[in-house]
């Protein structure tokens, strides 16, 4: 279980979401109101604003724009979280529930939709013999659904695999990952060991190759120049969530680093490269996006200190 947030840039064959009969409401409180427009230099307005009965009417127009502005990231938050699912997408909630909520709002998109020409998802009765089952969809004429051409011709495909567990090198190379992010921010070894929650010995492996990219000769510069970002979100031209692990401003270039901690014992860096480069290739293309008219260049950074560029 995921919050909706926590699940960016995951996918599973089956997605539940519940509670979506909960309205999310906006709570009458103190805060600050604040109108700053893009590409202005400075706020257009300021105030700080009480609960709705002292409000007046003179800012309404900033209150009316400000619960448009969240009613759109709500259905922004609606979007990610459906399309986390692969083939299926499970709502639940309470009948009854009010207009504003997630269920109303699905429910009326769900009577505007237009299926004709998708696969139809079927439930069976998983009380009945898989063999006696089988038997019931060919007297009725059904065939088995991750092989049937549904409506359109289209065929269903089988998507719902098990993940296979993690291995420790891919472990590893998460762990790395995290030291690299929380170093790079000013945590010390000692909230970093906290997070990633290693006993020394295991930390201490994970802290010296990352103190290796840390401190290379060919890498030093992007932790200590430049103006970094990491674990930089960005949506590609499929609509997926990626992430560029360390993205690095300077004044004559921006780099892109991706960092990898395995297939250290071949020597050759063009060939540790290789199954990368698309990868790096789509990192440019939204690097670029981001800045229009400024070199994009692009490497990978191992856990041996060596850093490759790829053109």
């Amino acid at each position: 279980m995921l919050t909706i947030h926590a699940a960016k840039g995951l996918e599973a064959p089956v997605v539940f979401i519940i509670k979506a009969d909960e309205e999310r409401r906006s709570r009458d409180h103190y805060g600050a109101l604040l109108d700053w427009p893009p590409g202005q230099e400075r706020p257009g307005h300021f105030s700080v604003y009480g609960p709705s009965e002292w409000r007046g009417y003179a800012r309404q127009h900033l209150f009316d724009q400000e619960r448009d502005q969240e009613a759109r990231e709500n259905l922004n938050l609606l979007y990610v979280a459906m399309t986390r699912a692969r083939q299926a997408l499970i709502v639940s909630g309470l009948e009854g529930a009010k207009d504003g909520a997630w269920l109303v709002q699905l429910q009326t998109g769900l009577e505007q939709a237009d299926f004709i020409g998708l696969p139809e998802m079927r439930f069976d009765d998983s009380v009945i013999p898989a063999s006696h089952r089988d038997s019931l969809r060919s007297q009725a004429g059904i065939q088995p659904v991750n092989s049937a051409p549904a409506c359109g011709g289209m065929t269903v495909t089988d998507v719902g695999r098990r993940r296979p567990s993690a291995s420790a090198e891919i472990v590893f190379g998460i762990q790395v990952h995290r030291y690299l992010e929380l170093a790079t921010t000013g945590q010390t070894d000692a909230a970093i060991r906290g997070d990633l929650g290693l006993e020394e010995v295991q930390f201490s492996t994970v802290r010296t190759t990352a103190r290796i990219m840390l401190r290379g000769p060919q890498s030093r510069r992007f932790f200590e120049a430049g103006r970094g970002h990491n674990e930089l979100e960005y949506v590609g031209d499929d609509g997926q969530v990626r992430r560029i692990d360390r993205l690095v401003e300077f004044d004559d270039a921006v780099w892109v680093l991706d960092y990898k901690t395995g297939s250290l014992d071949e020597p050759d860096l063009s060939r540790r490269a290789a199954p990368y480069l698309d990868q790096l290739a789509d990192y440019r293309r939204a690097a670029a996006a981001l800045y229009p008219g400024k070199t994009v260049r692009s490497a990978l950074l191992f856990g041996d200190g060596h850093l490759h560029e790829v053109m």
